[in-house]
């Protein structure tokens, strides 16, 4: 199982802003297979057009996350060029089996 203890709190992480949006980019049949707790789903392919719909606030704190942590750098790419300014990048999470499934 892949180590995911430094994503269980991450929304609630002192460092970051209360009002983090933690976005997994994975493709929605990932998300639904296991996703980190509080985490929504804006695939990668559709994040261009869903963020601004679901956060069109610019300075909203974004936290991007997936599989293997390559789509979470695209994403992170796409939310700056697109103005949003508290944007990172948490990598990835190489086991979702060992996430909780969607209820």
């Amino acid at each position: 199982m892949g180590d995911t203890s430094g994503f269980a709190g991450l929304t609630g992480c002192p460092l970051l802003p209360a009002n983090t949006v933690l976005i997994d980019v994975r493709a929605s049949c990932e998300y639904e297979a296991g996703h980190l707790p509080n985490a929504i789903s804006l695939p990668i392919d559709d994040l261009r057009d869903l963020i601004r719909e679901h956060y069109p606030d610019r300075n909203t704190p974004l936290v991007v996350y997936c599989r293997s942590g390559l789509r979470a750098a695209r994403a992170e790419h796409i939310l700056l060029s697109l103005g949003y300014h508290q944007v990172r990048n948490a990598g990835g999470i190489l086991d979702p089996a060992s996430l909780p499934a969607q209820e």
